[in-house]
């Protein structure tokens, strides 16, 4: 009981974090293919990790 709802758990927060990792590539390709400035991207990435 205890072990299924921690791996439960563990996959719900595995797919969370596949989630937001897929949403940054995603803004990234936009980033990319709209061609701004790698200052920009830069600048951008930044703001998303800090």
């Amino acid at each position: 009981m205890i072990l299924s709802l921690s791996l439960s758990l563990s996959l719900s927060y595995s797919f969370i974090h596949t989630s937001l990792f897929l949403f940054l590539f995603m803004s990234y390709n936009d980033f990319i293919l709209s061609k701004k400035s790698t200052c920009e991207i830069v600048f951008n990435i930044a703001w998303h990790l800090y």
